[in-house]
């Protein structure tokens, strides 16, 4: 009788590995000592795991807060010229299903809904982009300020998913923190991502 609970028990364990879902990544951007471009700063909370490239800088001004899971200290800051950019790379999803991506985003204007110059996207190759639809952000008095962001649809599963941050506009300026994906994952990869979040899922 105890040879078939713990049968029953070892199924529903791998069941449960099978379709949790599990955080694959989260990126706080660390506390930079002064304003340092994202390609060459090395206090990412996944330096040496993931890699950061871009035109925009991380900073300490304007620390993320107000939302669940702000972090503070550092973010990327998106300045509104020239199409600045911040991407993060060599994230493995290919085992992977439900994908969705959350993350903290600040506006420096009141008119802006970030539809208007905010432009997400994610890559396989490094080569072809494909948007991603983030809900508006509210405008009008008072709204110059955090959000968090989710969204749940459009991100593929490849061994090297590229994520880009772009602001595409001349005025507003964004910030991008506490940038988190999660998804429903096989056991395999669990160990091949960043491990900087705990999985909520585990395997025998």
């Amino acid at each position: 009788m105890r040879l078939w609970v713990n049968i029953f028990f070892i199924i529903l364990s791998f069941g449960y590995s099978l379709c949790a879902q599990t955080t694959i990544f989260s990126e706080n951007m660390g506390t930079p000592g002064a304003t340092t471009s994202v390609a060459t700063y090395t206090a990412y909370q996944n330096y040496g795991t993931l890699v950061f490239t871009g035109t925009g800088d991380v900073r300490t001004t304007t620390p993320s807060f107000g939302y669940a899971g702000a972090s503070g200290n550092g973010d990327v800051y998106l300045a509104g010229a020239a199409s600045k950019t911040f991407q993060i790379s060599s994230i493995n999803t290919s085992t992977c299903s439900a994908l969705s991506l959350s993350f903290g985003v600040f506006k420096s204007t009141t008119t802006s809904n970030g539809s208007d110059s905010l432009l997400i996207e994610v890559s396989t190759d490094g080569v072809t982009y494909s948007a991603l639809s983030m809900t508006a952000l509210p405008t009008g008095a008072g709204t110059a300020i955090w959000y968090l962001r989710t969204i749940s649809s459009g991100i593929p599963a490849t061994s090297n998913l590229r994520i880009r941050f772009t602001n595409t506009g001349k005025i507003v300026q964004f910030r991008i923190d506490d940038v988190v994906l999660t998804g429903t994952c096989s056991a395999s990869s669990n160990s091949i991502n960043t491990g900087a979040v705990s999985p909520t899922s585990f395997t025998l």
